[in-house]
């Protein structure tokens, strides 16, 4: 499967990086569900939207930072 949970993800984070950042979950919903090559222009605006939040969290984000901050 190519499903992980947060938690599990999170904690992959930590062992591989010996800390893990401030966690959020970015949902988005289906509009439609038939058969296409291409993103509805409903859909590409929600995914330009969650990528514009997921950028901005991630603002000044230092892995250094996270790790040095769990390790004390």
């Amino acid at each position: 499967t190519h499903y992980h949970s947060p938690e599990s993800l999170l904690a992959f984070t930590q062992d591989l990086y010996g800390g893990a950042p401030p966690a959020k979950l970015v949902v988005g919903s289906a509009f439609q569900f038939g058969p296409s090559q291409q993103l509805s222009e409903r859909a590409r605006r929600a995914v330009e939207e969650m990528a514009a939040l997921v950028a901005e969290s991630l603002a000044g984000y230092s892995t250094r930072k996270a790790v040095r901050s769990s390790a004390v």
